[in-house]
C-alpha cells in the first residue's frame, strides 16, 4: 500500500512524463532488487528463483504505473504534451508485456495483476464492432468489468474467470458492475469442458441451490432513525439489548466477517433480550446493492440504512469525529446507551459470547 500510494502521488505531481519510467526504476525497482539481494541468501535458492522473483515484482511495479497513468485523466487536467508523453509510456509498457507467455506469468505470485493491466489496455483500444465480435453470443453484461479477459488465451481466461466467480460468490460485486455467474460458467465450459475449475464451480452451484433458506428474514427499518438512542424506539426492539454491526457494501473486511453471520445468529438466539441490528453507512444511491448484499449473505436481523444525522451521531459517539473504520461492533442497552464501544469481531465468537455474558447475564 505504501508503494501504490507513493507511486500515485508521484504520477499526480509530475509535469514531465517522459522521465516517469526512470523515476519508477530509481525510486522503486532498483531498491526492491537490492532488498531482494539483501534478504535472500544466494546459497538458499537457485539463481532462477531470484530471477523470477525480481521479474514478478518489477512487472507488478510496471503494471501499477500503467494503471495509475491510465486513470490519471480522472484526477488531473492534462496538457496535450503530457497526454502524448503518457501514451508513449503506456505503448512502451504494452510492448514490455506483449511477448510474455501469459500462462507462465499467471503462475507468478503477482502475475494476474500486471496481466490485468495489459488486457484492460488492449480492450480499451477495440472498436465497438470488435468488442461485439468478442462477446459472440453472450451479452456484454455477462462479464461485467472483466470483459477484457476475453482477449487472453483460453487457459488464462478459465483461470481468471474462475477467480472472478469465486470472489463474487464470497464477497459480491464489490461495487463494480454485476456479472452473470451461470453464463460465465457456461462460457468456461465451452472453452474447457473437462476443466477442474468448471467442475468446482458447477458443484458449488448445486450446493447453493440445495441449501435451505433461513426461516428468519431480514427486516428493513423504514422509520427515520437519527441517533443510536432512537433505535430503542423501534417497536420490535423496545426494551431489548442490541448488538450493532456497522458496515458498508464497499467494505471488503465487512463482507469477510459475514461468513460468521449464521454462527452469530445461533449465538445471539440464546439471549432472550438481544437483537441484531445492521447499520449500513452506504450512500442512499447504493440502496439497491445494500439490499442485495443483505439477501446474498442471509443477514438475519434488523437493517438500517443510516441517514446523515445517524452517521453524524455514530461519528461523534463512537469515533470521536475521527475516521469511521469499519466493521465496528457495539452493544446498546435497552435505553439506547452504548455499553460496549468496541465488541470483538465475529471471527472470534468465543470473545463475543464472553462479552455478551458480561453485560447481559449480570
Amino acid at each position: 500500500m505504501w508503494f501504490v500510494s507513493s507511486l500515485r502521488n508521484i504520477v499526480l505531481t509530475t509535469d514531465d512524463y517522459s522521465e516517469i519510467e526512470a523515476r519508477l526504476i530509481e525510486k522503486f525497482i532498483d531498491p526492491a532488487n537490492e532488498e531482494i539481494d539483501r534478504l535472500v541468501p544466494p546459497d538458499s535458492v537457485s539463481s532462477k528463483f531470484i530471477k523470477v522473483l525480481k521479474r514478478d515484482i518489477t512487472d507488478y511495479q510496471y503494471g501499477e504505473l500503467w494503471s495509475a497513468l491510465r486513470q490519471l485523466h480522472r484526477n488531473k487536467k492534462l496538457t496535450n504534451s503530457q497526454t502524448i508523453q503518457i501514451n508513449e509510456v503506456i505503448s512502451r509498457m504494452n510492448e514490455r508485456f506483449s511477448d510474455y507467455d501469459d500462462q507462465i506469468s499467471m503462475r507468478f505470485f503477482l502475475g494476474s495483476i500486471y496481466l490485468d493491466a495489459k488486457y484492460r489496455y488492449l480492450f480499451e483500444q477495440l472498436s465497438d464492432e470488435k468488442k461485439s465480435q468478442l462477446y459472440g453470443n453472450y451479452a456484454p453484461e455477462t462479464f461485467g468489468p472483466y470483459s477484457h479477459w476475453l482477449l487472453a488465451p483460453e487457459n488464462v481466461q478459465v483461470t481468471n474467470f474462475f477467480q472472478v466467480v469465486i470472489l463474487d460468490n464470497m464477497y459480491g460485486s464489490m461495487g463494480f458492475e454485476p456479472i452473470n455467474v451461470p453464463e460465465i460458467i457456461n462460457y468456461m465450459e465451452s472453452l474447457a469442458p473437462n476443466s477442474e475449475s468448471v467442475k468446482i464451480l458447477k458443484n458449488m452451484q448445486k450446493e447453493e441451490q440445495a441449501e435451505t433458506v433461513s426461516d428468519n428474514s431480514a427486516i428493513f427499518i423504514e422509520m427515520p432513525i437519527n441517533s443510536l438512542s432512537q433505535i430503542s424506539d423501534i417497536p420490535e426492539i423496545k426494551d431489548k439489548y442490541c448488538f450493532i454491526d456497522i458496515w458498508a457494501s464497499w467494505c471488503l473486511p465487512c463482507r469477510m466477517q459475514f461468513k460468521y453471520a449464521e454462527d452469530l445468529h445461533k449465538l445471539t438466539s440464546g439471549y432472550d433480550n438481544l437483537k441484531i441490528i445492521y447499520i449500513s453507512i452506504d450512500e442512499p444511491t447504493d440502496e439497491k446493492e445494500w439490499k442485495e448484499l443483505v439477501e446474498k449473505f442471509n443477514l438475519t436481523g434488523f437493517h438500517i440504512l443510516a441517514n446523515q444525522k445517524l452517521q453524524n451521531d455514530i461519528s461523534s459517539k463512537v469515533y470521536g469525529h475521527e475516521s469511521m473504520v469499519i466493521p465496528r461492533y457495539l452493544l446498546l442497552a435497552p435505553t439506547g446507551e452504548i455499553i460496549c464501544m468496541d465488541m470483538p469481531h465475529l471471527d472470534d465468537l468465543t470473545k463475543v459470547e464472553q462479552t455478551l455474558d458480561k453485560y447481559l447475564k449480570q
